[in-house]
């Protein structure tokens, strides 16, 4: 991970500690705790735990940070490591500055990811299999709306949906004649898209569920 993307998560850890630390009255809407289930089942990027924490700012305005990592070895990826963190800002549409229910917000998004692999290529007429090391750098910039439920026994439930754009920043240890030439086909059509070295500017559209507990 850069210097600088491990500066400004840690940054933001440590901001998030103390707010939530110095926030001493007891509205029951401060602090969730969340886990997102479905990226669990990730089968583009592979399996990743994750979880985050949601504060209370102000009124009606909420911050969410998310970190996470990778599960090796999974979704026909070997030795699969990396970081990502999430950084969210809400606004939710309530009247009673509660930070529950409809919600508008924007979110920052960074991974580094890296994997080995393989795919076919045609160079030169001739076809072949090939391992390889893939290494990506991806940050997004999402607008998102959603909707935090919460039960009488403090468990929430968050569905959510966003479109923004999607920077991704690849490199691998495919020549350059290889990298232009990975053949799409049978169970590795995808793969061309995510695995090809470059850098890519893209449409991002997320749409998920977290589930989580209310401490505070």
């Amino acid at each position: 991970m850069p210097n600088y993307m491990r500066t400004i998560i840690l940054f933001i850890l440590l901001l998030s500690t103390t707010i939530i630390v110095g926030q001493k009255d007891s509205v029951p809407d401060k602090v969730c705790v969340k886990i997102a289930p479905l990226a669990l089942l990730d089968i583009y990027s592979g399996m990743s735990p994750r979880i985050g924490v949601e504060y209370k700012l102000k009124d009606n305005y909420s911050l969410h940070n998310e970190i996470g990592t990778y599960i090796p070895n999974a979704n026909g990826m070997t030795n699969n490591r990396g970081y990502l963190a999430k950084l969210e800002f809400k606004a939710y549409l309530n009247k009673q500055k509660y930070a529950l229910g409809p919600y508008v917000s924007a979110e920052l998004f960074y991974k580094h990811q890296s994997y080995g692999t393989y795919d076919s290529m045609s160079v030169s007429q001739i076809k072949y299999l090939k391992n390889y090391s893939v290494e990506k750098n991806v940050t997004c910039f999402t607008l998102k709306v959603g909707v935090l439920g919460q039960l009488d026994n403090g468990i929430i439930f968050e569905p959510f949906a966003g479109f923004g754009i999607r920077h991704r920043d690849i490199a691998s240890t495919l020549t350059s004649d290889e990298n232009n030439n990975i053949i799409q086909d049978g169970p590795n059509q995808t793969n061309i898209i995510k695995n090809k070295a470059g850098v890519f500017n893209v449409l991002n559209f997320d749409m998920g569920v977290k589930i989580g507990y209310r401490i505070k």
